[in-house]
This record gives C-alpha cells, sequence and structure tokens, in this order.
C-alpha cells in the first residue's frame, strides 16, 4: 500500500512540475552525500580525545521535532510517511524551520520546477551509513515556524498534514563540535540530550555523491583505528530521537 501511495505522489509531482515551469532534473554530480556513524562512548570529550582533533567551533542550539502520535500505527504518523518537520533554535536568538521529504522508495530523484530550485533553502541531498541509505530533498526558512510556502511544497507531493493537531517534540538540548581531519575534511560531532535521560552521539561529514561508499568505509575504518565504539545498530539521529518519544508516548 505504502509503495502504490509514493508512486502515486511520484507521478503526481512529476505531471505538476512539468505545468507549473521548466522541470530541473536533480543529477548525481551535483548531489553531496551525508555520512553518518551512531557513536557508543560516554562522552562527547571522550571522542574527541580519541580523535585527538582541533575543535574549530561549538554551538549549542535546541531541537525540536513535530508530528502527531498514532496510537494504530504505534509510531509517528508524518514520519512514518517520510516527512519530517524540524525546528532548531540557536544560542544567538535565531530559529530555522524544515520541511524534508524522503524519496527511500526512487533510485532517482523526482524533478522540480524552478518554482521550488530556485529559493534560498531548497536542498536535495542524500543520507547514508553502513545500515541504511536514503534520499531527502528540503525547504529550510530562518524562521520559529512553518511558512505557508513550507506547507505548499509538501502539498505538491500531495502530503497534507494536520498543522492544527501536530505536537512539539522537545526541544532537546544539542551541542555541535565543529572539527577539521586532514583524512574527512571537516567534520562534525553532535551531542542529543534526550527527555528520556538518553544521550545520542553522532559523527557526520559530507562528501560528492560519486565518492560516497568510498568515503563511508574509509571513515569507518579511520574511526576504527582511533578506537572509536561505534554504535552496533546504526540509524539516523532523527530515527533515534523521534523513538525515544515514542517510548514515552508507551509510559
Amino acid at each position: 500500500m505504502r509503495r502504490v501511495f509514493f508512486a502515486w505522489v511520484f507521478f503526481s509531482l512529476l505531471a505538476m512540475s512539468l505545468m507549473t515551469g521548466n522541470a530541473a532534473e536533480i543529477k548525481d554530480e551535483e548531489l553531496l552525500t551525508e555520512l553518518h556513524w551512531g557513536i557508543c562512548e560516554k562522552s562527547p570529550q571522550v571522542v574527541l580525545k580519541k580523535l585527538g582533533l582541533k575543535v574549530k567551533d561549538k554551538e549549542q542550539r535546541g531541537v525540536s521535532y513535530y508530528d502527531l502520535w498514532s496510537q494504530e500505527l504505534q509510531g509517528f504518523e508524518y514520519f512514518s510517511q517520510g516527512i519530517v518537520l524540524r525546528i532548531r533554535s540557536y544560542s544567538n536568538g535565531g530559529s530555522r524551520s524544515t520541511v524534508k521529504i524522503k524519496f527511500e522508495e526512487f533510485p532517482e530523484f523526482p524533478e522540480f520546477s524552478d518554482e521550488w530550485t530556485t529559493l534560498k533553502g531548497f536542498k536535495c541531498e542524500e543520507d547514508l551509513n553502513t545500515s541504511y541509505g536514503s534520499r531527502f530533498c528540503s525547504l529550510s526558512e530562518d524562521s520559529s515556524e512553518f511558512s505557508k510556502t513550507q506547507k505548499m511544497f509538501l502539498r505538491t507531493f500531495g502530503l497534507d498534514v494536520n498543522w492544527n493537531l501536530i505536537k512539539e517534540h522537545g526541544p532537546s538540548p544539542n551541542s555541535v563540535w565543529d572539527l577539521k581531519s586532514s583524512e574527512l575534511g571537516r567534520l562534525a560531532l553532535e551531542q542529543f540530550l534526550l527527555k528520556s535521560g538518553e544521550k545520542i552521539l553522532e559523527l557526520s561529514t559530507r562528501v560528492e555523491t560519486s565518492h560516497a561508499v568510498e568515503g563511508l568505509e574509509y571513515g569507518t575504518q579511520w574511526l576504527k583505528s582511533r578506537k572509536i565504539h561505534l554504535c552496533e545498530t546504526q540509524e539516523s539521529k532523527t530515527k533515534r530521537v523521534l523513538d525515544s518519544y515514542k517510548k514515552l508516548q508507551n509510559q
């Protein structure tokens, strides 16, 4: 059923993109892939010590996800459809809202009209770790709420969110260390502190999509050579954060 739904979404989008303007193809050579490693260490300080890298910058922010709990699904309704609704709040008082759509069912991205690709906050990217890979496109704005344009972006795909019913899950304190490695380039070490008492650590970097697989393999071995304990189950941090709120719903 889900596959049929996404197929309908895909062909609906394609038809609409052709009707609303020049369609822009998302090409692999223009893409970046974000590589992720879930870290199971006691603290970020342990990770930083093992890596031995200089911290270029550190940022504190709060991250909230918005969704609707479904008793029937025993999960979050919109996340289960491939929709991520997120707002980050920064220590300087700024905020950034993001709506994201995953395209896990398709080997390639659909085409987008210029209406979307010319927007400053539009982005298509791949996520990859040793257990999963996904493609997504997102629209972000400097705002503490979701805009009419972001809501229209979702509706373009036939995705309808009940904005009056969704609830905030968070904010979760989120620390980000900006690192520089001669082997892997720029790295980001993130820590999420969750209401459940759980702590999530993740290391990530961006590479050209054409070099993603070998970059992931090289990075994994590089981390192991520094005795970094990688989590046995590698999952996206979004899923891990929402899973922690899922446990709270079931209590």
